[in-house]
């Protein structure tokens, strides 16, 4: 056989292994079987590669061998294996345990595809502030609107206001954490329900149930009511992806406008929308915020994955202390940084801390396994296994792995907890960094708003 494609690596992992796996754990077994000399592939992370060539496989391809497996972290089987009874690692299934973020901690996520893929800005619509008259299905938890303002010129959006034509597209998002047959029927027709003034209506989760049985049933409401379904990757934002698109409606249902307006986050939604027309500009600060990737998945962002926190007895604080008093590195671009005085030049904040690892293991290797004493509350920051980490990333040609997707602020705090294992103060760090341009952009125009 010549050179395999990753597609083919995994078949034959798992028609060995015969046991659900992960694109991480599937890569590991190749690695320990020499089956990676097979694939050419450059990349620094395989397995995530590997993953994605299994998703497009599944999403794109009937008879795919491959099937998701309903679990966190998504795990794989073949189809194969599945028919003819081969029965799933039973330890394994009773360690999938149930969200425990709670629904609003989805809404960040929402704004970030919603910007991205929908063109859209969105609100967060909160229930208490209706009447108790109307309590019950009504209300969307997030709505949002897309605006032509950003792609049409000036002159054309006068032209659709002379013969009141906006070409805004409206959109109502019911948000759940997770959907499987106990709450399907609930949660859509709550969807339906909510969703029928807008143009476009979507049922989101980031749990969603991945056996055939449930998502042939819930394409089946799809198609009969049109309502799109959005899965949300908490891991890789990037990666949430439109199950089912919406069928749009060209009406809008103005006596459920109306009735909406009840509630005062819809009813300035709404004002909101016609002074963004009438000025031809977006304030894109009166929508939900749109975070950056890094942000969503920093440790501390969802509920259940709390702020690291070093508890090793060589060094025992926690590195949202460490900033001095107003110190921030959010919404920030990085291009260097210093220690002792030797410069190092980077492209990103993730580069920061992979760097500084390197330079300890240069100058410390004797002592550098001291590294696996640091440690979050719940989660590991180092390892020689990559399996005990979410997102992997091998420090230069060693044994050890460093977990490395944190936001500006935590890859500060771990660097110089890292160096101070090896005797460094936190000032023999110097970073060179500057505000993002749209982040100083929105500084100028909340100086310069108007109401």
């Amino acid at each position: 056989m010549g050179q395999w494609t990753f597609n083919e690596l995994a078949k034959r992992v798992l028609e060995e292994e015969k046991r659900p796996l992960s694109s991480l754990e599937i890569w590991e077994v190749a690695k320990n079987k020499g089956y990676d000399l097979n694939i050419g592939s450059l990349s620094k992370t395989p397995w995530v590669v590997l993953g994605v060539k299994i998703y497009e496989s599944i999403r794109d391809k009937e008879d795919s061998p491959f099937v998701k497996i309903d679990s966190r972290p998504q795990r794989f089987y073949l189809r194969s294996l599945e028919e003819t009874g081969v029965k799933i690692d039973t330890n394994y299934q009773n360690r999938v345990t149930k969200p425990t973020y709670r629904e609003k901690d989805l809404h960040p996520f929402l704004a970030y595809h919603a910007s991205l893929y929908l063109k859209a800005y969105v609100k967060t619509i909160h229930h208490l502030k209706s009447k108790r008259e109307f309590s019950g299905w009504l209300h969307p938890d997030i709505v949002g609107c897309y605006f032509p303002i950003e792609d049409w010129k000036d002159s054309l959006i006068e032209f659709g206001a002379a013969i009141a034509i906006t070409s805004i597209k409206l959109f109502s998002f019911e948000l759940k954490r997770e959907l499987n047959f106990s709450n399907l029927r609930e949660s859509f027709f709550q969807t339906v329900s909510n969703s029928s003034w807008a143009n476009e209506g979507y049922l989101v989760a980031a749990e969603i149930n991945a056996t055939d049985d449930f998502l042939d049933e819930l394409k089946r409401l799809s198609t009969s009511f049109g309502i799109g379904v959005i899965q949300l990757n908490l891991m890789d934002p990037d990666s949430s992806e439109l199950l089912f698109p919406a069928r749009s409606r060209e009406v809008l249902d103005w006596d459920t406008i109306n009735k909406l307006t009840i509630n005062s986050d819809f009813d300035s939604f709404i004002q909101r929308i016609t002074k963004d027309i009438n000025y031809k500009e977006i304030r894109k600060e009166q929508y939900d915020p749109i975070l950056e990737k890094d942000e969503l998945i920093a440790p501390g962002f969802l509920s259940a994955n709390p702020s690291p926190t070093i508890t090793p007895s060589k060094v025992t604080f926690e590195p949202s202390k460490q900033k001095e008093a107003g110190e921030t590195y959010l919404y920030t671009d990085v291009t260097s940084f210093a220690l002792k005085g030797v410069k190092y030049e980077v492209k990103r904040w993730r580069d920061v801390l992979t760097r500084v690892c390197e330079v300890m293991l240069e100058k410390h290797r004797d002592q550098f396994s001291q590294v696996l004493e640091l440690k979050g509350q719940k989660h590991r920051w180092f390892s020689t296994n990559p399996n005990e980490l979410t997102f992997p990333e091998r420090i230069d040609e060693s044994a050890f792995f460093v977990q490395n997707h944190w936001d500006a602020n935590s890859i500060v705090s771990i660097s110089r907890a890292i160096i101070a294992l090896f005797g460094y103060s936190k000032d023999d760090l110097k970073l060179d960094f500057t505000k993002k341009a749209d982040f100083k952009k929105r500084e100028r125009r909340s100086k310069n708003s108007f109401n």
